[in-house]
């Protein structure tokens, strides 16, 4: 039996989305001046200010922890923004429950990083809540468990090729299913 290794996306599965902004399929490139990683960084750092953790998180975390996993967070964020991410999981409280953070160092679409960073950990499971994202780890990784975090009425399309994805609605969920797997 592999190691009990679950990842956690960050925007969307930790803390609340930000409003009308999907970046799954953007590089996240500057133009070199710089420009680009200054206002995202300001904008960020505002709208940090007013987001707060999914319901249930911290609850269910804790409970993964006490039953031997180990949590990493994998994040499709740029390596500029390590430190405002970790300011924010520190001001709630959930840094503590993360073993390793990984963010997207190779100047590669949020898909192509979380791919790369999950080949290197090898988890049990992984939980994210970005549709091309789910698909990608759940064909590439079919040996894992991909958890796909959906808080609206929208059907996941499982095929034969997708029998390792499990769509949730709730962190209360997450760790139900998490703990009554074979991982």
């Amino acid at each position: 039996m592999r190691n009990k290794i679950i990842t956690v996306d960050c925007d969307g599965v930790i803390m609340e989305n930000i409003w009308g902004r999907n970046w799954t399929n953007q590089a996240k490139k500057d133009s070199g001046s710089g420009l680009y990683e200054k206002l995202n960084l300001t904008w960020a750092t505002l709208n940090h200010r007013w987001r707060k953790p999914l319901p249930g998180i911290e609850m269910a975390m804790k409970q993964l922890r006490e039953e031997g996993y180990t949590l990493v967070m994998v994040t499709s964020r740029k390596e500029y923004l390590r430190n405002l991410t970790m300011w924010w999981l520190k001001m709630w409280g959930l840094d503590r429950y993360f073993d390793g953070f990984y963010f997207n160092n190779y100047g590669v679409t949020a898909v192509e990083s979380k791919v790369k960073n999950i080949g290197q950990i090898r988890p049990t499971g992984h939980i994210d809540d970005n549709e091309a994202t789910v698909m990608e780890l759940a064909n590439k990784y079919i040996d894992m468990t991909v958890y796909w975090l959906k808080m609206t009425n929208d059907k996941l399309l499982i095929t034969n090729e997708n029998k390792n994805v499990i769509r949730v609605e709730s962190w209360g969920e997450i760790e139900k299913k998490i703990l009554n797997s074979k991982h």
